[in-house]
């Protein structure tokens, strides 16, 4: 028997308390907000790239903290199952794939600050401003000077 890897993973059929405007209302709260540690940072490129777990907490407030959802917080696989079926079901109006590898959520980028000195990495989802229906002038509007030092560019980690 083979064995599943992550590059031939298939979604599974979408939850049933998946609404799009809820999770999109979810997500939008988290654009550019920085109460401590940054979610998401819109970039000037049109993407919003966004935290593994701020993700995950989007789920948790779509699903209206639905205790099954709730309860993947111990199994990680299972929680990332869910996160990377619910994204599959959002089709290409949300998600970047074309930048992630075939299977994943996400990809190992590095953050540089307006200094130019790289702060570190993580691993994070490129999200289109379009899913927001907004412009990526109105968000980088948005964004605290704080943050715009902190996240001036987010680049594909190349090792």
């Amino acid at each position: 028997m083979e064995s599943l890897t992550i590059r031939n993973r298939k979604p599974l059929p979408p939850p049933s308390w998946l609404d799009r405007a809820t999770l999109r209302e979810a997500m939008f709260k988290r654009v550019n907000f920085s109460g401590g540690t940054w979610q998401s940072v819109s970039m000037n490129n049109g993407l919003v790239w966004f935290r593994y777990n701020a993700l995950l907490a989007c789920l948790v407030e779509a699903s209206g903290h639905a205790p099954d959802v709730l309860a993947l917080a111990v199994d990680k696989k299972a929680q990332n199952d869910l996160l990377f079926s619910v994204l599959k079901a959002l089709n290409d109006d949300c998600v970047a794939w074309n930048m992630i590898g075939e299977g994943y959520t996400a990809i190992r980028c590095s953050i540089t600050n307006k200094s130019g000195l790289t702060t570190g990495t993580a691993f994070l989802t490129p999200i289109k401003v379009s899913w927001f229906n907004a412009k990526t002038s109105w968000l980088e509007r948005l964004k605290t000077t704080r943050l715009r030092y902190a996240v001036n560019k987010i680049e594909i980690f190349r090792g």
